[in-house]
């Protein structure tokens, strides 16, 4: 009954076969800080999982092709309310990447649903390090974008849903992870049809065990305030809303803590 065992037998049950197989839950594997020893443990670590037939939610660190080995690892980034933090942990994460050796062409980031069309941080930073970037739309709410879909003005949710994931196709082309930045709080957009959970259901990997071109949706790692009772709260009610709607929560990321007392 060890982790990996227990993670291939939680997982959601593949119903491409006739038997009560199940497809192993990936793992997120928290480790310590540092370089050479965290990322040798990392190593050593994920490899157990691996050799057990359960993936990993992120990349091996020594691994830093170019998208050779199949379609490039997507993970969404959601937050729990606006203002949360989550451009910003979208760059650490790129950041971290590049630090444990994935060349800058291996890797991009998309917005591919935005409230705003102001020049981003994260944008500047992986322009400056040549990171292929769309931190713009498609599907972009400007005032009045509601009113204009009630009125049947825009395109409608199938096609504005269709947008968002060719994008994170196109810009998913021969890379090896695609940071996918959500908007506002879960359910942003739900008015249109378009809210987190919808787009970030819209923007995984085709699901080549099917005939049709249903996929697989991308996992959510949730960005929320620091703390331990209402960010824990918080982070339960807004998982629940992804996972009611077939998405994966892999995650938290408890932001902005303080660097000195209780919560630091």
């Amino acid at each position: 009954t060890d982790n990996a065992a227990v993670a291939a037998s939680c997982g959601v049950s593949d119903s491409s076969t006739g038997s009560v197989a199940r497809i192993p839950t990936p793992v997120l594997l928290v480790g310590k800080s540092g370089v050479g020893d965290a990322i040798d443990s990392f190593n050593l670590n994920a490899t157990y999982f691996e050799s057990n037939g359960v993936p990993d939610a992120v990349l091996p660190r020594n691994d830093t092709g170019n998208g050779d080995d199949g379609p490039a690892v997507r993970i969404f980034i959601a937050g729990d309310r606006s203002q949360v933090g989550k451009s910003s942990v979208c760059l650490g994460l790129i950041g971290s990447l590049l630090k444990m050796g994935y060349p800058p062409s291996s890797l991009a980031y998309i917005k591919p649903a935005t409230q705003c069309e102001a020049t981003q941080l994260v944008a500047t930073y992986c322009d400056k390090l040549g990171v292929a970037n769309r931190p713009i739309g498609p599907v972009v709410y400007y005032k009045g974008f509601t009113r204009s879909f009630l009125a049947g003005e825009t395109d409608g949710t199938d096609q504005l849903l269709s947008e968002a994931g060719r994008a994170v196709d196109d810009i998913a082309e021969g890379k090896r992870v695609v940071i996918v930045d959500g908007v506002g709080y879960p359910a942003v957009g739900s008015v249109c049809g378009t809210d987190n959970a919808a787009v970030a259901a819209s923007c995984g990997v085709s699901d080549s065990s099917t005939a049709s071109v249903a996929r697989i949706p991308t996992p959510v790692l949730l960005v929320g305030k620091s703390g331990v009772g209402d960010a824990i709260d918080s982070f339960n009610l807004n998982a629940t809303y992804f996972e009611s709607n077939g998405v994966p929560v892999i995650g938290s990321v408890f932001n902005r803590l303080s660097l000195d007392g209780f919560y630091s």
